[in-house]
């Protein structure tokens, strides 16, 4: 008998917290279009950039993303002589190159590019990510 009270009380006071749920824990995080009332921020958010890198044109094939501001001075022997399109998100910009430490006949990449150029087909060593606003 005992434990049956104890067991309604619980779940009497369980229900009567559930009208704060909505309000209290469903708050929307923080973000570029969505601040939290109150909040007061000086600069605007702005998306880090991203960059993919495929292994066959028109981004198909095995992939690995970046994400932020980054230089790869050597790119992974994995993915060496194997990148042929590269998806770059909106503010960002990529410098690829055809030798290590960003050496070599390099292009500046600020949008995405379905077949990668003669000099850079499965040719990319090295590159750097940069942000742009």
């Amino acid at each position: 008998m005992k434990k049956s009270i104890i067991t309604l009380t619980a779940m009497a006071l369980g229900l009567a917290f559930l009208p704060l749920a909505d309000s209290a824990f469903a708050q929307p995080l923080p973000g570029p279009n969505n601040f939290l009332p109150g909040a007061v921020s000086s600069e605007p958010e702005v998306p880090l950039p991203v960059v993919c890198f495929y292994t066959a044109p028109n981004f198909k094939g095995l992939y690995f993303c970046e994400s932020g501001t980054r230089t790869v001075s050597t790119v992974p022997v994995r993915w060496r002589n194997k990148i042929e399109s590269i998806a770059v998100s909106d503010h960002a910009v990529v410098r690829v190159c055809p030798a290590n430490v960003l050496q070599g006949n390099c292009s500046m990449i600020g949008g995405d590019i379905i077949k990668l150029e003669p000099g850079l087909l499965d040719h990319v060593y090295s590159y750097a990510i940069k942000q742009v606003y």
